[in-house]
């Protein structure tokens, strides 16, 4: 099974970071944080329940595709 990446809305430019190597890095250390705060955001809006579910969801679908576990990871 292949997974085609470019239709993943997670995979795309992110607008917000397109210039990132131009960047300062104090700059660029505050486009990420304030990149890695919206996950935070967004994950007060689920059930950790909802999340824990569709990374297991993401794990066996990865594990169908590619015959191993993402490096890294431990069951």
């Amino acid at each position: 099974m292949k997974i085609d990446l470019s239709q993943m809305i997670t995979e795309g430019r992110n607008p917000a970071s397109q210039n990132i190597d131009e960047l300062s890095t104090e700059a660029m250390l505050r486009v990420i944080n304030d990149e890695d705060k919206k996950v935070s955001l967004a994950l007060l809006l689920v059930s950790f329940g909802d999340v824990s579910w569709l990374v297991g969801v993401g794990v066996a679908v990865w594990g169908m595709a590619f015959g191993s576990m993402p490096t890294g990871w431990s069951t």
